[in-house]
Parts: C-alpha cells; structure tokens; sequence
C-alpha cells in the first residue's frame, strides 16, 4: 500500500526540480554565451555570460569567460570609435568609446580618444552657433 507524501517528501523534490532548473537555466546561458563568442558576437557573449553569472555566482568559468569578453567587446568598440572619429563621425565615434570604456575601465587609450573626441564634439557645437 502506498502512503501518501508527507511534507517533507513534498519539500524535497520541490527543492531538486528547482535546483535542476538552475542548472539548466545557468546550462543554457553558458551555451548561447560560448555559442555567441564562436561567433565573435561579443557583445553578446557578454551579456550571455552576465546571465549565467547571475544564475550562478560562483562559475568561475563564467567568470573569467566574461572578463575575456569584455575586453574583446571593448577592443571593438574601441577600434570602430577611432574609425568613425577619423571619419569626422564624432557623435557615432563617442558612443563606441564609450561602450569601450565600460567595458574595460583600464583602457586608457580609450579614454583618451573619448575626451578627444568630446573635446571636437564641444569645438564643433561652438563652431556652429
């Protein structure tokens, strides 16, 4: 005969399919993260990689992987602001290096051409008026 479930029975398979789940979520993640990076859609990868750090704070190789990201992101953004600064496209240009920046604050170099670029942004609106 079987015996009904008790509460604590109950409690612990609610808990296993919820830890499952984590998994899976931080599982899925992880894959459209490393999915995005084959790719070298960065961008996405770190946004993939956040996810799944959020889903699992102590994935050390989500951890790193996103690190490893950022700073290819930041690279590319870096390298289209100069581009676009070149082109005289100062607006587009301080936009990128922006992202570049915040992606990885130890960039100096762009930071550098984002205050330059700032800087003809602030002389062209004054040439202009």
């Amino acid at each position: 005969m079987a015996r009904p479930p008790d509460a604590r029975h109950a409690l612990i398979v609610a808990l296993a399919a919820g830890l499952i789940s984590a998994a899976c979520a931080s599982g899925g993640a992880m894959r459209l993260a490393e999915r995005a990076e084959r790719r070298a859609d960065f961008d996405r990868a770190v946004v993939e990689y956040t996810n799944a750090l959020r889903r699992n704070p102590d994935n050390r190789v989500a951890r790193m992987s996103l690190e490893r990201v950022r700073i290819r992101a930041a690279e590319e953004h870096f390298l289209r602001g100069r581009r676009l600064a070149a082109a005289e496209r100062y607006q587009e240009a301080a936009v990128e290096l922006q992202l570049a920046t915040e992606l990885n604050p130890t960039n100096a170099a762009a930071e550098s051409e984002l205050r330059a670029v700032r800087q003809r942004l602030r002389t062209k609106v004054a040439i202009a008026r």
